[in-house]
């Protein structure tokens, strides 16, 4: 919910719904989120937490599809938690004709425990001073846990839109 607000801003809505899996005693494993930013424009969080048929087609990844161009980012940790397999970052950009052409970028770092790890130090750089300003404010966590709080208000009415910031 933070990266996507990182990208889009607050959304004007969400629609969630959770489900559990009929084999099992756990709440909540599957669940599909929706955050409504107008007429063309949405993100959405789907998880999926009893994948039990193999690695091979197991899934974990961030995508962004604009009109011209897609990024699929897989964050390898949670494909065999805790140990993890790479992370990978692929791009597509369209020609000038909308051809296709997908690339793979190397990458060094993995979004776990990289992303923390770079928070906690501008936290640290910023108390002994070198840096003036902090990238996380306290406010960012409270607007995330309206998004929280919204989508289990939706799921509550059983999938129906919920207004970001009626909840809290």
């Amino acid at each position: 919910m933070d990266l996507i607000r990182s990208f889009l801003g607050e959304p004007e809505s969400i629609v969630s719904k959770t489900f559990g899996h009929p084999a099992k005693t756990f709440s909540s494993t599957r669940t599909t989120t929706i955050f409504s930013y107008g007429q063309n424009k949405r993100a959405v969080i789907s998880t999926n937490h009893d994948h039990n048929f193999g690695p091979d087609e197991q899934e974990s990844f961030i995508k962004w599809e604009g009109t011209k161009g897609v990024i699929k980012a897989k964050m390898g940790l949670l494909l065999d938690y805790p140990t993890g397999v790479a992370d990978q970052f692929d791009y597509c950009l369209l020609s000038e004709q909308g051809t296709p052409r997908w690339h793979k970028l190397d990458i060094k770092e993995t979004w776990f425990p990289d992303a923390f790890r770079n928070i906690m130090y501008a936290l640290q750089r910023y108390r002994e001073g070198s840096d003036t300003h902090l990238p996380n404010l306290v406010q960012d966590v409270y607007h995330t846990m309206e998004l929280v709080e919204a989508a289990y208000q939706s799921n509550k009415l059983d999938g129906h839109h919920t207004a970001v910031g009626s909840i809290i």
